[in-house]
């Protein structure tokens, strides 16, 4: 089956053809007719996971529906001329379906070049937010009590749940990646500044991926299709029992709420993202006073984009956070065994030891270079990193 270029199926129907038997040609027919409903079909699942509005969704499937009517029309003739008839019929209705697909998967607002220069990029450190992208999915509780606190038995709880709905349930996701937190974290973040549609080779590029190859849009699109179908449900009514100062969260959202789609970026048509609301995720971070802010650059330090870079930074990045925010941490030490745990990396000899500690030193040196740290040094289980100079208040 052939298509003209737009993703509007094309039909070789062979008028001049004269068939040797109606029956035969009839069969024929219905059989282009069968392979029609399965492209159109395959279409709606690949447009699916890129409109939002369940509503549309369902006046697509309904139209889906009528056409395989079509089709098991034209297959219970047993003549050639209503087999034509129908399959003329069916034609027309698949290519204004397709035309339909094309137009829901166009989002409204253009892309634009990024600013030269981003605002900082938010990065949140509070337990919660650190559990809905760490945590596999199902219930569980964040205790926000200090080390004292617990040691009088105090416990200061948020109930925490997430949910994989949608095309994430089908492709049975049952947690989020460090690949998936590096792409909320990025997306977040150009939304702050500004950015409410991007396209997929900009947020690959601010995630430190550099150029957006094939199969890396693949695994990015996905990626941002399991962020939208990610629900989290927080609720901290247990903490505000013992500490009512806390403040109240009872929170069900997406991680997410955003379209994937085409738009037109310097004369060409390229996947895109819209998103549509504020990250409810930033705001629980806020809403906490656990959130600081980390350069754009941090995440470009030439290492290849991998779930084990992504999570040796996250873990870097949240300890020299920690470190940068508290004025009275001179230094911090960096164990190479306990990043390499944190991350995944298996040390099983010396060399992998080796390689593992070139990769975690090479991100300390592109943190020390853009100014996020002052400078590093080795000691004989890691790193020492020294802090920013502390801002003075007052």
């Amino acid at each position: 089956m052939d298509s003209n270029g737009d993703g509007i199926i094309i039909i070789p129907t062979d008028l001049d053809a004269q068939p040797v038997n109606p029956a035969e040609a009839a069969r024929s027919l219905c059989a282009q007719l069968d392979r029609t409903g399965d492209q159109i079909s395959a279409a709606i699942k690949a447009a699916a996971g890129q409109i939002s509005n369940p509503q549309r969704l369902a006046a697509l499937s309904d139209q889906l529906d009528r056409l395989a009517q079509s089709i098991q029309a034209a297959a219970d003739q047993t003549s050639e001329e209503p087999a034509r008839t129908e399959l003329d019929t069916v034609e027309a209705e698949a290519a204004a379906l397709l035309e339909l697909l094309d137009a829901e998967k166009r989002l409204d607002e253009p892309a634009q070049d990024l600013p030269r220069q981003l605002e900082n990029l938010p990065f949140p450190l509070d337990k919660v937010t650190r559990a809905i992208t760490s945590n596999p999915a199902g219930r569980g509780s964040i205790d926000n009590a200090s080390k004292a606190q617990r040691a009088q038995g105090i416990r200061l709880l948020t109930r925490l749940s997430l949910n994989f709905v949608g095309e994430a349930a089908k492709r049975e996701i049952d947690r989020l990646t460090p690949f998936d937190r590096r792409a909320l974290l990025t997306i977040g973040g150009l939304y702050m500044n500004g950015a409410h549609t991007v396209t997929l080779a900009q947020i690959y590029a601010k995630m430190g991926g550099g150029e957006l190859k094939p199969e890396q849009r693949e695994k990015l699109a996905q990626s941002i299709e399991t962020l939208c179908c990610t629900r989290v449900t927080a609720d901290n009514s247990e903490e505000r029992a013992v500490n009512p100062d806390a403040p109240k969260i009872k929170l069900n959202f997406a991680l997410l709420e955003a379209r994937i789609g085409l738009v037109e970026y310097r004369g060409r048509t390229v996947d895109a993202v819209t998103v549509l609301a504020l990250p409810q995720w930033l705001q629980l971070a806020e809403l906490r006073g656990e959130i600081t802010r980390i350069p754009f650059e941090a995440f470009t330090d030439g290492l290849r984009l991998t779930d084990q870079s992504s999570a040796l930074s996250d873990y870097l990045l949240d300890r020299i956070a920690h470190m940068n925010n508290n004025p009275q941490h001179a230094e911090t030490h960096i164990r190479i065994d306990t990043a390499a745990a944190k991350c995944g990396a298996q040390l099983n000899n010396r060399s992998e030891k080796q390689k593992f500690a070139r990769k975690l030193e090479t991100k300390l040196k592109h943190y020390a270079a853009i100014g996020h740290i002052t400078s590093y040094k080795p000691y004989e289980s890691g790193f020492v990193v020294i802090p920013k100079p502390k801002q003075r208040k007052g």
